[in-house]
């Protein structure tokens, strides 16, 4: 599986397309403004002190020999606590917390559960979130436990319309946490939160790669004014579609029939042996679809969470910096086309191609590869790295033909998440 990448895809003009898939994002529960204590900000703050510095004296020659002895004495101190406390580093970097996110193979010596028993076993690692701000702007979301020590995983779109958003995690047991933000990505519509605390239940995370078309899955969530999660059943409708989501990305995602509901966006996708295998995210808009939700791979979940935390955003996601329309055969043959491929509508001004090819060329290979969907660019450049060198095969707006090789771009992507202007 893999990352998402910038959706460079655009309609020809007077030619019947395919159908396009927009999913929109959750709208998340509203809330009322129970909150109100939390809005409150502490402002007071230490102040330092200073000492008043005083004229220095001569020094006898023996009180200057009494200091020599004792920095002596001072050096070796130093030099032994100082071990003891680069002993105490190690200790501690070694206890820190793994923030790998480890795939569990799907079990094959075992009976598949009942939604009932899955709900029992995801049941502590899926959280409620609330989203607000010293306005008394709130809305509701859900999310997952990652780790031990509270790191939380959610959408990075929970939190678009409200400015200094705060958080609130709610837990099975009912006691609520504050959440710190860490870091969001728009791209893949990711965001991490951290909380407080050890003994927390981590989610069994499972590798998506695994799923198939037709097996049962559950989505679950915990919206706010539920007691309990929230559960839906359904299937996996495809285990890979690309679709371009509301961030106007295209991305690789589970379709799935178990509908995900307001305040369950940022839940689990769950199997029925309880693993979570994809985080729930979007639906499709439009009267004439029903059930039919999104969720984020795990195995694009590992690659995004990690760099979130580790870097605090995405640092090996590639891009190539251009936009162009796809040329099937049909759209060749129904709009006068020269050949297959991407025809070039834009340039970026960083892109590496810039300069090197123009609008209205068209790129007919990538690496040797025949282009005859965005599908095989899309999924080279995603398996790819920043920096990292393509050949492309380019037939020139003039009729000509030439070999272009172009580096591609690193794509960091950007949160959702806004600080408040401080007046």
């Amino acid at each position: 599986m893999n990352d998402f990448i910038e959706n460079e895809n655009v309609s020809a003009d007077g030619v019947n397309q395919p159908e396009q898939i927009v999913t929109e994002q959750i709208s998340s529960d509203s809330a009322e403004p129970v909150y109100a204590e939390l809005y409150q900000n502490n402002n007071n703050f230490d102040k330092i002190q200073y000492s008043k510095i005083n004229k220095c004296q001569p020094i006898s020659k023996g009180i200057k020999i009494f200091a020599f002895l004792m920095a002596i004495v001072i050096l070796v101190s130093a030099s032994c606590l100082g071990g003891y406390y680069i002993g105490k580093s190690k200790i501690f970097e070694n206890n820190f917390t793994d923030t790998t996110l480890n795939l569990e193979a799907k079990p094959t010596n075992i009976d598949e559960m009942t939604p009932a028993q899955v709900l029992i076993a995801v049941d502590k690692s899926i959280v409620g979130i609330t989203v607000y701000n010293s306005e008394g702007t709130a809305s509701t979301a859900s999310g997952v436990v990652y780790t031990e020590d509270g790191y939380i995983i959610t959408n990075d779109h929970i939190y678009d319309s409200i400015a200094d958003a705060k958080f609130r995690v709610r837990f099975y047991d009912g006691k609520e946490y504050s959440a710190e933000f860490v870091a969001g990505d728009t791209r893949s519509d990711l965001a991490v939160l951290k909380i407080d605390g050890n003994g927390f239940i981590p989610a069994l995370f499972g590798n998506s790669d695994e799923i198939i078309t037709g097996e049962n899955v559950v989505a679950v969530g915990r919206p706010l004014q539920a007691k309990d999660n929230c559960i839906t059943e359904g299937i996996i409708s495809l285990k890979e579609r690309r679709v371009t989501v509301a961030s106007s990305y295209s991305m690789k995602m589970i379709q799935t029939s178990a509908p995900i509901n307001p305040g369950s966006s940022g839940g689990a996708l769950v199997n029925m042996y309880g693993q979570v295998v994809g985080i729930t995210s979007s639906k499709i808009s439009g009267e004439k679809y029903e059930a039919t939700g999104f969720a984020i791979p795990t195995t694009t979940t590992k690659r995004i969470v990690e760099s979130l935390i580790k870097y605090g955003c995405v640092n090996d996601r590639a891009r190539l910096g251009i936009s162009y329309q796809t040329i099937t055969e049909l759209m060749k043959e129904v709009g006068d086309y020269r050949t297959t491929g991407i025809l070039v509508v834009s340039v970026s001004n960083d892109s590496d191609l810039f300069g090197k090819i123009k609008e209205g060329d068209i790129i007919t290979h990538v690496n040797g590869t025949a282009i005859t969907s965005d599908e095989i660019i899309l999924s080279i450049i995603e398996s790819a790295k920043p920096d990292q060198k393509l050949e492309f095969t380019v037939y020139t707006s003039d009729g000509g033909n030439k070999q272009v090789t172009a580096k591609l771009l690193p794509d960091t992507g950007s949160s959702s998440y806004v600080y408040a202007t401080v007046q």
